[in-house]
């Protein structure tokens, strides 16, 4: 997991603090894409890996935001509630027509799905396990899926979609990323990052330089036990 750190950042100065943290993969919404983040990789100012959060497949608004790239593509995509493999397909394709506009080969730009975000994702899990060409990753919200379920933050529901995002991402053959309650407390969010080790996780999204620097610190720790 020590490679796999995403440092999510949605304003300028969040960006710089970012990267002057060495972060290695920055999530951005479209909004910051369409901005300072595309104005500051045209100008090789941001050596990290881009990916930038997208709609649902089935969002009206899905093709209206895929256009706000341009021809400056990001390395990824994270595709919000992705249910299914008819999902990434139906995303493929519309990223494929854009590749193709843009002079990139197909398939250069990457898919992390948000699986299990809705009840509904959370039913289709297997659909995501035979893998797809274009997949980067499995993440997992359990807030959002508290918060679609109307469930308890403890609530066990919770554990065993957790699970199941967990291996249907080993089953496909791609990491499984987990994302944290948004400006959660840097040592919680460290404790986070080795409880979801623990649990299988390759990956952990972080949204602050506090963050980023204690989850490093704490994977640098788990490394050198024997």
């Amino acid at each position: 997991m020590q490679s796999r750190l995403i440092f999510e950042v949605s304003t300028p100065a969040a960006l710089t603090a970012a990267t002057d943290c060495g972060a290695s993969v920055l999530l951005a919404p479209i909004a910051a894409w369409g901005a300072e983040l595309r104005r500051l990789t045209r100008a090789g100012d941001v050596a990290a890996s881009v990916f930038v959060a997208i709609p649902a497949a089935d969002d009206d608004a899905l093709d209206a935001e895929l256009d706000v790239l341009g021809a400056d593509l990001p390395d990824g995509v994270f595709l919000a509630d992705c249910r299914s493999r008819a999902d990434l397909q139906q995303v493929s394709a519309k990223l494929a027509l854009r590749e193709a506009l843009a002079g990139q080969p197909d398939g250069s730009v990457r898919i992390v799905a948000m699986a299990a975000q809705s009840p509904a994702g959370a039913l289709t899990l297997s659909k995501l396990a035979g893998g797809f060409r274009r997949l980067e990753g499995l993440a997992f919200d359990p807030g959002a899926l508290a918060r679609a379920a109307r469930l308890a933050p403890a609530a066990p529901a919770l554990a065993a979609a957790e699970s199941q995002v967990i291996f249907a991402a080993a089953a496909a053959g791609v990491p499984a990323f987990f994302v944290p309650p948004p400006q959660e407390d840097a040592e919680r969010t460290a404790e986070r990052c080795a409880q979801a080790r623990r649990a299988g996780y390759d990956g952990m999204v972080v949204q602050t330089p506090a963050q980023y620097v204690a989850v490093r610190t704490r994977l640098a720790m788990i490394d050198k036990r024997p």
